[in-house]
């Protein structure tokens, strides 16, 4: 009996010359490293795939959606001090990760996604440096995110921090307001910025020596008042000065197949990051592997952001890369606009009987007509439903469908899933499933049917 060697994750050269060639390539910065677990060929032709569906130079796969998201919080290379605005309504282990940037110095404050004028009103009062928003949130509410007006609003703010708060700027109405001294050269500034990138809560004086030295001259000032003035400069304009305002999306209940940011935004000047979990829809519904995926327009982001994947040990590894459909990019488009047809269809149809039912694009929704601009065949592949008797409608439902319908948290999947959210005893999620319509007008069968056994029970 043949044992099945194992995949190589270390790659073989048969010659010299060829390894040379692949050393000067790291050592030039060109690639990553040698070992072909970082960059193999198969995971290279995956992501390029992926770029060319979403409409992107670049993408990258990840082992995980939190390592995906993990990996865009830390490109955005936030300091202590800066502000992060998170919806409310995210991931409960996307929350938890924003919470953890708390452990750095950075503040976190929380919004209503789709509450513009609250979003408006924080921009202007805490001058963050990060905005983090699911597109649908995957919450019984499934509160959008109006791309377009975060867009104006982001871009409003930047400009806005370009002329207010940059380093430089914020350094100069330092020193213009102090009565120590009436005048600071140039060079003198460049130097404080420059210490600004290296400073945290420190003062120690070992930090600024040369600076010091320079201050001393310049403005006769004594060594200790010199010392206390750019240690208070740099605290100052640390606190204060940003950089920009960038986002961060997750677009993972949607898609971009259903809703397409980067396509939404292609012509703006905005430092957005999409974040995905592919275990579901770039899966055809197996769930066979956990897969995350991050793009972006900036092309040195997203060499930061491969980067910082190979530090952290968050790339795909071959033999979860190749459990991938190879045809996922070829039959997403057509799958995904059936699961949110079907979904649209069973939630009116819900509805019809009196049920509350949670849509986004049914006109009970806040957001309906937002949604029916930018995603009018539906936006999402699940919804959530009340029913006072949930129990007794899930049993029937169950009993009447057999194994067509499944009882199950996940999604993406040929046939429909329930699984029963919430301690009240009566949300559902109805993950509906990618059939052609005329086979799914078995489920809707069902589902009537169900309905009016449990009701009348």
């Amino acid at each position: 009996m043949s044992i099945e060697q194992p995949k190589r994750i270390a790659k073989e050269y048969e010659s010299v010359d060829d390894f040379n060639t692949d050393t000067e390539k790291v050592f030039s910065g060109e690639t990553t490293g040698m070992y072909t677990r970082y960059d193999y060929k198969e995971l290279a032709d995956r992501e390029e795939k992926f770029a060319e569906m979403i409409g992107v130079p670049d993408t990258a796969i990840f082992n995980s959606g939190m390592a995906a998201i993990h990996t865009a919080l830390e490109a955005e290379s936030l300091k202590s001090g800066d502000i992060v605005l998170c919806s409310r309504e995210v991931y409960s282990v996307t929350l938890d990760s924003v919470e953890g940037l708390k452990k750095r110095g950075i503040k976190v404050e929380y919004f209503d996604p789709s509450n513009i004028e609250e979003l408006e009103k924080l921009l202007e009062k805490l001058k963050p440096s990060l905005i983090v928003a699911e597109t649908v949130a995957n919450s019984k509410e499934m509160p959008v995110v109006d791309i377009e007006t975060y867009v104006d609003l982001v871009e409003k703010t930047d400009q806005k921090y370009k002329e207010e708060l940059t380093p430089e700027v914020v350094l100069d109405k330092f020193f213009s307001t102090t009565n120590k001294v009436a005048e600071v050269s140039g060079s003198i500034k460049e130097e404080v910025v420059r210490l600004i990138a290296e400073f945290e809560s420190s003062n120690n004086p070992l930090i600024f020596r040369d600076v010091i030295r320079k201050f001393e001259s310049e403005t006769g000032l004594s060594r200790r008042e010199a010392i206390e003035l750019i240690a208070k400069a740099a605290k100052y304009t640390h606190k204060i000065s940003r950089e920009g305002l960038s986002m961060i999306i997750d677009n993972t209940l949607p898609s971009p197949v259903l809703i397409n940011p980067i396509e939404q935004t292609k012509d703006r000047d905005l430092d957005l990051t999409v974040v995905e979990s592919g275990t579901k829809h770039y899966q055809d519904g197996k769930n066979e592997i956990t897969m995350g995926i991050v793009y972006s327009q900036d092309g040195d982001k997203m060499k930061q952001i491969k980067d910082l994947r190979v530090q952290n040990g968050a790339y795909l590894q071959s033999n979860s890369e190749a459990a991938i459909p190879e045809n996922i990019t070829e039959i997403m488009e057509g799958k995904l606009k059936n699961h949110a047809r079907n979904a649209l269809q069973l939630a009116k149809v819900l509805e019809g009987f009196g049920i509350t039912v949670f849509h986004p694009n049914l006109e009970t929704h806040k957001q309906s007509e937002l949604v029916q601009e930018i995603a009018p065949e539906g936006a999402v592949t699940l919804f959530y439903i009340d029913i006072p008797n949930r129990d007794k409608f899930m049993e029937e439902l169950k009993n009447i469908a057999g194994d067509k319908i499944g009882l199950g948290s996940s999604f993406g999947h040929s046939k429909t899933w329930l699984s029963n959210f919430g301690v009240d005893g009566k949300t559902i999620r109805i993950a509906v499933g990618s059939d052609v319509e005329e086979k799914f007008e078995e489920t809707i069968s069902i589902f009537s049917q169900a309905v009016k056994n449990s009701s009348t029970k």
